[in-house]
């Protein structure tokens, strides 16, 4: 008696993602200077699975490198500046 084995393609699945924790902490970036640190430590835009988080996420490490502040208006603007929103 033979036993097929498949090989397992991790590209046939999607990737372990939550967009709700995404959010939460692009939110938290908006409310606080010390969490734009503590994540621009972790993570990298690639690491977004929503392409528009990895967008925004850019943005608000830009604005923060800048020295602007990093809240709902300057995001937006900058987004719209660069053709983003």
């Amino acid at each position: 008696m033979s036993t097929v084995v498949q090989a397992f393609d991790r590209h046939d699945q999607l990737p372990p993602h939550s967009i709700e924790a995404e959010q939460s902490v692009l939110g938290s970036m908006l409310l606080s200077q010390d969490a734009i640190i503590d994540v621009s430590e972790i993570l990298e835009p690639e690491d977004f699975y929503k392409e528009a988080h990895a967008i925004i996420y850019r943005a608000a490490l830009q604005l923060f490198a800048s020295g602007e502040p990093v809240d709902p208006v300057t995001l937006s603007e900058t987004l719209r500046a660069q053709g983003n929103l």
